[in-house]
């Protein structure tokens, strides 16, 4: 028979492929094995009379019956060593994040103004417009958390809603919450003037671990540089970026003896509210050494417009081409993601373009107006697309234009390249 007592190799873990703790598996033996030893115990002890090890043995379909269920159990008790090192860590501090739910204000507007007080009790449902999304989550729906009451002589008031799912998913842009199934006398139109925030996903066990051992390494107490970020982002949430700068006072450009500015901004890319960064800042106060002060604000946008032309292979679709060239602008213009520089270069951008499915050629890049890089001025600085123009020529020479983002008419000169 197997030796099935408990097995650990620090450099495999079958049972939790991914994790960063190796986890010991309490039984490797999987179906087959269990098939096989169970038809060689049945042959031992009968003396060598079931000696039928066919498929279609009645005895054979029995032990594999039995050999299923045992791997499926094998399957979940090779799981609870995970499990309870995910339940200890919980006991430590470390909790694993359920996620959390999209939130936006939402303004009501009348048709008219109003001589008496008009009401909307909590719980109105809203839903987005599935034509002025990109993508088809037209299953959302966002409630009010509280009743509106419009004070006579106004035709419009604001209020908080939530979604009803978990996670980014939730996170709509602005202008797209638009659709209300239950009509209301003089209501004419609800929208979303802002885009919802503060949707994020529940955290995977491997960032719950990743989480963990780094707390386990700080020991509650802010040193090094990375600490003091890896903390303010547990605050903030998982996809959460923040920079922390020694030496900087309240003012984010004060220099300060013996003081951490912390910056940051949401896995949305949204900044976090004054209220928001007083907590992150209070937190982050009870972790620092003594003779330390931590300052928490948002990080500084530089706000970057791109203005670009490409040629387009033949038998591509113009549109799908500058879909695929905004989408790898967002991301590598996201100031989550966005690698520390004193630049947005544009040679960088060029490059990314150029790897675009469907682009044979940039002609020209233009940022904020101007073809030359742009000045990130300080280390708190980060880039944030809010725009971009294309223009793409296809080899029959015929011309598409794209636009998206604040400011679809800008102007600057093209450069030659």
């Amino acid at each position: 028979m197997t030796d099935t007592s408990v097995t650990f190799n620090p450099n495999t873990n079958s049972s939790d492929e991914g994790s960063l703790i190796p986890y010991p598996v309490l039984d490797p033996r999987n179906e087959e094995e269990l098939a096989e030893e169970s038809m060689l115990d049945g042959f031992n002890r009968s003396g060598g009379r079931l000696n039928d090890t066919t498929t279609h043995n009645p005895l054979a379909v029995f032990n594999r019956t039995l050999a299923r269920l045992g791997s499926e159990i094998l399957w979940y008790v090779n799981k609870l060593p995970r499990a309870l090192a995910v339940a200890y860590l919980r006991l430590a501090g470390v909790q694993r994040s359920l996620g959390q739910r999209a939130r936006v204000e939402l303004t009501f507007i009348l048709s008219t103004a109003i001589t008496s007080s008009y009401q909307i009790p909590a719980g109105f449902e809203v839903r987005p417009d599935a034509t002025l999304l990109s993508s088809n989550d037209i299953d959302l729906t966002f409630v009010t958390l509280e009743a509106l009451v419009i004070t006579p002589g106004n035709s419009s008031g604001s209020v908080i809603a939530e979604c009803t799912q978990v996670g980014e998913i939730g996170n709509v842009p602005a202008g797209v919450l638009t659709l209300f199934t239950v009509p209301y006398a003089n209501l004419s139109e609800v929208r979303n003037l802002e885009p919802a925030f503060g949707g994020s996903n529940p955290e995977s066990l491997e960032q719950v671990e990743s989480r963990a051992l780094e707390a386990i390494r700080r020991r509650d107490t802010l040193i090094v540089k990375s600490d003091y970020e890896q903390a303010a982002v547990d605050f903030l949430g998982s996809g959460s970026r923040a920079i922390a700068l020694p030496l900087i006072g309240a003012d984010g450009i004060t220099y300060q003896i013996g003081s951490v500015h912390v910056f940051g901004v949401r896995s949305d890319q949204s900044l976090p509210s004054e209220a928001e960064c007083n907590d992150i800042q209070a937190r982050l106060s009870g972790l620092v050494p003594l003779g330390t002060t931590v300052y928490f604000t948002p990080i500084e946008f530089i706000q970057i417009e791109v203005k670009v032309i490409v040629q387009i292979f033949d038998g591509f679709n113009p549109e799908d081409v500058f879909d695929e060239m905004r989408g790898a602008l967002q991301a590598f213009l996201s100031p989550t993601t966005y690698a520390e520089s004193d630049y947005v270069n544009l040679n960088d951008l060029k490059f990314l373009l150029r790897n675009v499915l469907g682009v044979r050629r940039v002609n020209s890049v233009v940022l904020n107006g101007l073809g030359q890089d742009v000045l990130l001025p300080n280390a708190k600085s980060l880039p944030q697309l809010t725009g971009g123009y294309f223009e793409g020529f296809t080899p029959d020479q015929t011309l598409y234009t794209y636009a998206f983002g604040e400011d679809t008419s800008m102007t600057g000169e093209v450069p030659d390249v």
